[in-house]
């Protein structure tokens, strides 16, 4: 499927390679496995919704899953279930994708 929505793009490469990190998550780690996936369904969920309801109140939620995976991913870090060059990329990754969600924010105009 082709996608003409870069963020919607950009956030389902992120999942997939997400769940390639996730495989070697150990089994102690379920709820923090389980909290990172369905978060980043709910962002990619958050941003199909924002696209047909551009409300503030949607788009401040998607930022907090957000920001919230990003945390996610520094107890990852810090517990040593991924390394800090993953840690980075996935960060980085979210942060742009963040970037875009800012200047959509900033590009639409609210009644």
């Amino acid at each position: 499927m082709s996608d003409k929505f870069l963020i919607m793009k950009r956030m389902k490469i992120f999942i997939i390679n997400l769940n390639n990190i996730l495989i070697n998550y150990p089994k102690k780690e379920l709820v923090l496995k389980t909290r990172m996936i369905n978060t980043s369904y709910d962002i990619l969920e958050l941003i199909n919704l924002c696209n047909l309801d551009s409300k503030k109140d949607n788009f401040n939620i998607l930022l907090s899953k957000i920001y919230m995976l990003d945390f996610y991913l520094e107890v990852s870090y810090k517990n040593k279930y991924i390394n800090e060059k993953i840690c980075n990329n996935k960060a980085l990754e979210l942060e742009r994708i963040k970037k875009m969600i800012y200047g959509w924010i900033k590009n639409i105009k609210y009644t």
